[in-house]
């Protein structure tokens, strides 16, 4: 894998699903490279499965269902007829696609995962990914070219990945320019737009200037309540 921001020859192959793209019970869908498999099960839970073990699953067992799609709005429903019973409550999807990894992810019209069936993914960068910097950095992109954007903070090659993620469970995130421009990626690891500055950052100058005030404030507590000789 090419870690530096370099054009991957070798990128992996997916299965793509277009808007108003329609799954019918019992219907499956497999990964291309034939390892995994995408269905919604006749009791109305839609799985991922590799082999015989399920890897993810939209927890819709028991409920009655009549098939799912992909709305124009970008979004994966389960649908009953006309009621909705499940959402992915994603908004601004251009397509959805099923991994070589088993993963299912939605991606707006410039390749950013809108949602991801990996629950590890954002869970593990915000609560364990060291904050490279607090400031988003611009970077001019070339139209075709994949980036690793780095997202366990340790990269000495911000805001993109120099594999100082090895030995840990973190792995970049690739993304493949549409256009060449200037863009402003997360340093601060803790975006809910990876990997564009989603202004996370602010957030977390506050939390930290507010448990420095509030040191301060218990400092000063306690010496007015210490007893002078």
């Amino acid at each position: 894998m090419g870690c530096a921001g370099s054009k991957d020859d070798t990128k992996p192959t997916v299965t793509e699903f277009a808007k108003g793209t329609k799954f019918a019970k019992g219907e499956e869908v497999k990964s291309a490279n034939g390892e995994h498999k995408l269905i919604l099960q006749e009791d109305g839970n839609l799985v991922i499965y590799t082999g015989d073990a399920a890897k993810w699953s939209s927890a819709t067992d028991g409920k009655e269902v009549s098939g799912a799609e992909i709305t124009a709005e970008g979004d994966l429903v389960i649908l009953n007829g006309e009621e909705k019973v499940w959402s992915a409550a994603v908004e601004g999807a251009e397509k959805w696609a099923f991994t070589d990894d088993a993963t299912l992810v939605a991606l707006d019209a410039e390749g950013v995962q809108k949602f991801t069936s990996d629950p590890s993914a954002y869970s593990l960068r915000t609560r364990s990914a060291t904050i490279a910097s607090k400031a988003p950095i611009g970077v001019e992109v070339e139209e075709g070219k994949t980036y690793y954007w780095c997202t366990c903070g340790l990269s000495k090659n911000q805001p993109f990945c120099d594999g100082s993620h090895a030995g840990t469970e973190f792995k970049p995130m690739a993304w493949t320019a549409p256009e060449s421009k200037e863009v402003y990626l997360c340093a601060c690891k803790r975006t809910k737009n990876a990997l564009f500055c989603d202004g996370t950052h602010t957030e977390i100058e506050d939390k930290k200037e507010e448990a420095a005030a509030e040191e301060e404030e218990e400092d000063e507590v306690s010496a007015a309540s210490t007893p002078r000789p």
